[in-house]
């Protein structure tokens, strides 16, 4: 029962491994490039391994079986076997009969005389004989398997360890074979009973030729009816057929044999064919061709063009006076193809144009194109010789050599004839004026009497003179018979633009000609220059100008335009035209008045001619800034009402005007915290910060950090950018950092790394208790370029000092920019280090009389209402333009007593108090007629305080502390009754 069973499970088992040898793949061998593939298994399986080669393959009957077995002599189970770097096979009465070791190559494509060496090796001797055969299939590696010759083995009575040498063993059966190939060495029984034979494969070896190698080389001595076919073929060891396929098209269709027809060897060897009979102008293909027994190697295909037929005679017939027709006809062709193309050439050089004219070129056409042409331009009474050649359609193109010759003669004429030359081009002239004078040559024969007319042309007129006149329709007497007539031309346009056309000439009886004129009018405008334009106060400036070439007309104005805004011209919005008294061309120099200071002006010199308005390049200028007016004495004083005076500032376009009850325009306060007094961005490491303390107590410096953000950074990290300050810091004083490598200052310092900015560096004053900055000089996390700017000022190359009225640093970062550098800083040219040490701090909180701060003027007074009756005022004034000036000096102004006040005063007879001053031997006099001088101020025009005195108590004052330095100078005296008088005064 186990046996039945073992029995059905193995049968069962050889079914399934047969169903997968139809799917299975064991890989393939692909042949070598150059002969020969060898395999001695000395590798894989190796002495010892159990797997097949790639390419190799086990089978037990049909079915596949690789499951290799280590053996040898003694080995006795039905099995392949690994017989120590030899594959093999030992059959049973269950397995390996038949069984068959298989090589699998991908195909055998250009190899030829296939031949293959192997050893066999008998491994076990047993009772029974049994076969190892070569076979050959092109079908499966199971089907279509025939015996190859020579290639039979049988075990038979050999004893064991006996080699048999299988030497090429011919294969040529599968020479050349673009499929799948399978060889295998199959075992089976030949006779005997008992034990089979142990068989072994070695030493396999598949030799085969290499297939010609075949090359295509360009056809030779190419006429209209032959050719001779080249190539080369290397035999590869074989013995090569050599031929050449050719015909009309790329399938060929014919075959001629090479010289030499059969090449040996393993050397390129030149072959070569001669067609005859093959038709003229037409396209021929072909490609040589090795044949080495069955396999066939083809070169490169190739073509060729063969020449045209020299072409027969042309016909010239059909005589004119100036004509001759010439045909290309059959006889021309001479069995050329219909697309052959020819080129007719008259014998002194010159070929017939596809118009009919005569022309340097040939013109290539067919037959059909050319059919019968009139040639046209010639002279009458004359001889022409023309012949005609051929080209084919190969690239580039080979022509044949000329037909015989042909000539023909043209007619007399006897007619009225004009003929006429040529005038060059005149080019480019202005409107209505002239070019110079050029000439032509009218010719006649059998002329009549009728007269020449020439013209008309627009653009264009005639003479029989050089010097004129000139007129636009020119007629000419003449005798009849012969003519030979020069005419004068000039060019004179009335309108830009081309003038280009042919001028009719006709008389004489003879048909008009034409002679082909050409020329463009023009009016060029005029060439100017804006050489210079500069600033010179704050309300003028100066444009220098230059007309350097008039043009196609005279120059009739010039000038200049200029404006606030770029690209000015005459009648643009907000552009002033200022005409220059000259005209024609010169330098010219142009006066501005009237400008508003501290503003950017755009201005162009302009010239105006015929041809239109020119300007040159556009420059700009900049006015100087406007200066603080001089605020003069209040008048219309009232009891509740003044009008403030002030004189007029140059460049100034409207003014500023405070009003205050405080002298100081503001009320006393301390600082709110520590802030930066000082900014100095100084040449090379000269950088300073001051820090001022006007909070009316001493104040621990350790609580306080001085930050660097760099390059527009958003964090301070860092010892070189985040230091800690020490020391205490007493009301009313400052301290100043330094970088390291400053040197400008020699007052008392402190080194501070983060000092270490550039004009776009954001410096904070961060207060450590309160966890937050105190002061912000720029903004942090903006990389605002070179500097932060506001209008002309800039943190680049500067000193930055606080304005005194300032009592609080920015203690928030700004959105965007330095929005404080305009109103809270006043900034001083680069390394001016002067204010270093200390600040002026006034303390105070800005006070305003209602409806009077900053208050818009467009003259130098304003009134003044709503005010208390005997109170003192208070006024300052500032320019604006470009920029807005600093402050005036102040002025102070009492309103009057009430009228019944007033009245009283006249009823008691109080007398009226006079104030004069005046300037002599440099002493400033000051004198009051009734009441006495409490105090003298005197001023320069920026407010600066020159001398100061509160306590005089006298009638007469001379002042001699002054230095003279020329200078305008506001004098301010208060009598001790608050009597108030300002005066200017040079000193």
């Amino acid at each position: 029962m186990k046996t039945h069973l073992h029995k059905t499970i193995g049968n069962a088992g050889l079914l399934f491994t047969a169903l997968l040898a139809s799917t299975v793949m064991w890989g393939q061998v692909t042949l070598p490039g150059t002969s020969p593939y060898s395999e001695n298994f000395n590798t894989t399986p190796g002495a010892t391994g159990t797997t097949y080669p790639t390419g190799w393959t086990s089978y037990n009957g049909t079915a596949v079986d690789n499951a290799m077995t280590v053996g040898n002599a003694t080995s006795s189970g039905g099995a392949n076997y690994n017989y120590g770097s030899k594959i093999g096979i030992l059959g049973s009465g269950s397995a390996f009969v038949p069984g068959s070791i298989v090589l699998r190559l991908t195909n055998t494509t250009g190899k030829s005389n296939l031949k293959i060496s192997y050893d066999i090796i008998k491994i076990r001797e047993q009772a029974r004989s049994n076969s190892f055969d070569l076979e050959i299939s092109t079908t499966s590696a199971t089907s279509g398997f025939t015996a190859v010759s020579g290639g039979a083995y049988a075990s038979g009575t050999l004893a064991e360890g006996t080699v048999t040498n299988y030497t090429n063993i011919d294969l040529s059966a599968i020479d050349n074979n673009t499929g799948n190939v399978w060889i295998r060495w199959k075992y089976d029984e030949i006779s005997g009973s008992g034990s089979r034979d142990g068989i072994a494969l070695d030493n396999v070896v598949v030799s085969w030729a290499d297939a010609p190698t075949v090359t295509t080389v360009a056809a030779s001595a190419i006429t209209a009816s032959s050719a001779t076919l080249n190539g080369t073929l290397n035999a590869n060891g074989t013995t090569s057929a050599a031929a050449f396929n050719w015909g009309t098209s790329s399938a060929y269709g014919n075959s001629i044999a090479a010289t030499p027809s059969s090449v040996s060897g393993t050397t390129a060897t030149g072959i070569s064919a001669i067609l005859n009979t093959l038709l003229p102008n037409t396209q021929y293909f072909f490609r040589a061709v090795g044949t080495a027994g069955s396999v066939v190697s083809n070169g490169a295909g190739a073509n060729f063009y063969t020449a045209a037929n020299v072409p027969g005679i042309l016909t010239v017939n059909n005589p004119g006076i100036y004509t001759l027709d010439i045909t290309v006809n059959a006889t021309t062709q001479n069995n050329n193809p219909a697309v052959t193309t020819y080129a007719i050439r008259e014998i002194n050089g010159s070929y017939v144009q596809a118009n009919g004219t005569l022309g340097v070129n040939p013109v290539w056409r067919t037959a059909a194109q050319w059919g019968t042409i009139t040639v046209t331009g010639l002279a009458d009474n004359t001889a022409y010789t023309f012949g005609v050649k051929a080209r084919n359609q190969a690239t580039p193109a080979v022509e044949t050599s000329f037909s015989a010759d042909v000539t023909a003669s043209t007619l007399v004429n006897t007619l009225p004839t004009l003929t006429v030359g040529t005038i060059r081009a005149f080019g480019e002239v202005c409107v209505n004026q002239f070019s110079e004078v050029r000439n032509f040559i009218v010719e006649g024969i059998n002329m009549t009497t009728a007269p020449l007319e020439i013209g008309p042309l627009a653009g264009y007129e005639f003479s029989e003179t050089a010097t004129g006149p000139f007129v636009a329709t020119l007629s000419i007497a003449q005798a009849g018979g012969t003519l030979n007539q020069t005419v004068y031309i000039r060019f004179a346009p009335t309108t830009t633009g081309t003038h280009n056309g042919n001028i009719a000439i006709v008389g004489g009886g003879a048909p008009a000609v034409t002679i082909a004129a050409s020329g463009t009018g023009i009016n060029t405008q005029s060439t100017i220059t804006t050489i210079e334009a500069g600033a010179l106060t704050a309300a003028t400036a100066k444009v220098t100008s230059e007309v350097s070439a008039e043009g196609c007309s005279t120059v009739t104005e010039r000038g200049i335009v200029y404006s606030t805004s770029a690209n000015p011209v005459i009648g643009g919005t907000n552009v002033i035209k200022v005409t220059d008294a000259g005209t024609g061309i010169g330098n010219y120099v142009t006066s501005l008045s009237g400008l508003i200071g501290g503003t950017v002006y755009y201005t162009k010199g302009y010239s105006v001619n015929n041809g239109g308005t020119t300007y040159g390049q556009e420059l700009t200028f900049t006015t100087a800034p406007v200066i603080a007016p001089i605020a003069t004495d209040a008048t219309n004083v009232s009891h509740n009402s003044f009008t403030a005076n002030w004189d007029a500032s140059e460049g100034a376009a409207s003014y500023r005007l405070d009003v205050s009850e405080s002298a100081t325009f503001g009320s006393s306060a301390p600082a709110t915290d520590l802030f930066f007094s000082e900014y100095v961005e100084g040449t090379s490491t000269n950088k300073y910060v001051e820090i001022y303390n006007g909070t009316g107590a001493a104040v621990n410096l350790s609580d306080y950090r001085v930050r660097l953000y760099s390059n527009g950074s958003t964090s301070a990290s860092g010892s070189a950018n985040d230091v800690q300050l020490s020391g205490t810091l007493a009301n009313g004083s400052t301290v100043v950092i330094r970088n390291s490598g400053a040197s400008l200052y020699s007052g008392t310092t402190t080194v501070v790394a983060s000092v270490n900015f550039n004009g776009n560096d954001a410096v904070a004053l961060y207060k450590i208790s309160t966890n937050a900055n105190v002061d912000i000089i720029g903004r942090i996390g903006e990389d605002p370029g070179v500097a932060w700017t506001s209008g002309s000022l800039t943190t680049l190359d500067k000193t930055l000092v606080r304005k005194a009225s300032v009592i609080s640093g920015v203690t928030v970062n700004p959105t965007s920019g330095f929005p404080t550098l305009a109103t809270e800083w006043d900034v001083l040219p680069v390394n001016d280090v002067t204010n270093l040490g200390t600040h002026t701090f006034s303390g105070s909180i800005p006070s305003f009389l209602p409806g009077y701060e900053n208050v818009t003027s467009f003259g130098v007074s304003l009134p003044v209402s709503g005010l208390v009756p005997n109170k003192t005022y208070y006024y300052r004034v500032r320019a604006v333009a470009g920029n807005t000036s600093g402050n005036s000096n102040i002025i102070d102004v009492t309103t009057v007593e009430t009228v019944a006040k007033v009245a009283q005063n006249l009823t008691l007879g109080q007398p009226v108090n006079a104030i004069t001053m005046y300037k002599q031997n440099n002493v400033i006099n000051v004198v009051s007629s009734t009441d006495a001088i409490q105090s003298v101020t005197i001023f320069d025009l920026s407010g600066k305080v020159l001398f100061n005195n509160d306590n005089f108590n006298a009638q007469a004052i001379a002042i001699d502390k002054l230095n003279n330095n020329n200078q305008v100078i506001i004098v301010r005296t208060v009598t001790v009754n608050n009597e108030v008088k300002t005066q200017k005064m040079l000193f």
